[in-house]
């Protein structure tokens, strides 16, 4: 009887452990279930998170600019930031397709993030042909394609410039000023010099910015003064440069010329500023004098070096930007 009662205990032992057992078991696979489940609807959350980015991405080219290296302004009116990875350029001209992506973008520079709401210049280091005409699509990170540009390669700005930077021929835009007689609130018009003899001087002139871009001034931007005398009714004399003046910081004046260095000044896309002139050697602060000796016609050439914000080159351009007539009456 010992022996029977202790063989019904240990088997509500065994079967109280069975039990528990079973019940590990059932609450591990519902636990299982609930963890795949969890799984399974964050992953659907992601993708329909990353379809609904998708769908609302929408990137359009809106620009193309000049020169013989690729560069677009791109509009992103979509709800997401979109990331420009790929370049689809195709040049109509030779019927020669060109693919660019992330896989060479040493040779392309072709990604680009830009946010929602917002515009942005690409500079590339695609080369273009000039005169040829192109098919140009780029696509995102998320798979959209924006839309499709066509455009010829042009070294010129737009809107038919001649030059990158443009000289206005306002009232006020050409003007000096000498040691000790004047500073920037009481200002000479520099169209014809008649005041300041063995003066100390500065010159300024306003010039607007035509490139999309911000340009970066170089110190050796100078403003030459060109005469070419009479020396006998009806004959002249060889051309020269009776002054030279090179570029200053801004708001130089003859009591304060400040010495330039280089990228000292930056001009935004479509800005007009002063540009300050007078020093006799670049870099220095040391200034031109107003002389009777010089006295005479004169073509004003305004030489421009700079750099293009954003240009993967680093090439510095020069440009003539205006050529303004002048006299010299001391």
């Amino acid at each position: 009887m010992t022996f029977l009662r202790e063989r019904k205990g240990v088997s509500g032992v065994i079967s109280g452990v069975f039990l528990v057992g079973v019940a590990v078991m059932v609450f591990n696979v519902l636990a299982w279930q609930f963890f795949q489940y969890d799984a399974y609807r964050q992953t659907t959350l992601e993708r329909d998170q990353r379809e609904w980015e998708r769908f609302n991405e929408r990137i359009v080219i809106s620009e193309t600019g000049y020169g013989t290296y690729l560069r677009f302004k791109v509009s992103n009116i979509g709800a997401v930031a979109a990331h420009i990875v790929e370049i689809w350029l195709n040049d109509t001209t030779t019927s020669t397709p060109r693919h660019y992506s992330l896989a060479n973008y040493i040779t392309s520079n072709c990604s680009a993030w830009i946010g929602s709401g917002a515009e942005r210049w690409i500079y590339t280091t695609i080369p273009l042909t000039v005169g040829d005409v192109y098919d140009l699509k780029i696509g995102t990170e998320r798979g959209n394609i924006g839309t499709t540009f066509k455009f010829a390669s042009t070294m010129t700005p737009t809107a038919g410039q001649v030059s990158p930077f443009t000289f206005s021929f306002a009232a006020g835009d050409f003007q000096y000023v000498y040691y000790p007689a004047n500073n920037w609130n009481s200002p000479l018009g520099a169209w014809i010099i008649n005041q300041g003899k063995d003066k100390k001087a500065v010159f300024r002139l306003k010039l607007t910015n035509g490139y999309q871009s911000t340009a970066k001034l170089h110190s050796s931007c100078v403003l030459n003064w060109l005469q070419i005398p009479i020396v006998s009714p009806g004959q002249q004399g060889a051309p020269h440069v009776t002054y030279r003046c090179y570029i200053l910081k801004p708001e130089s004046t003859p009591y304060n010329p400040q010495a330039y260095t280089s990228y000292s000044q930056t001009i935004g896309p479509g800005e007009a500023a002063f540009f300050y002139f007078g020093a006799y050697s670049e870099g220095g602060n040391d200034l031109q004098t107003l002389s009777d000796g010089a006295n005479g016609d004169y073509h004003i050439f305004v030489a421009i070096f700079y750099k293009v914000d954003g240009d993967p080159t680093g090439v510095i351009y020069g440009a003539t930007v205006a050529i303004i007539a002048a006299r010299h009456e001391l």
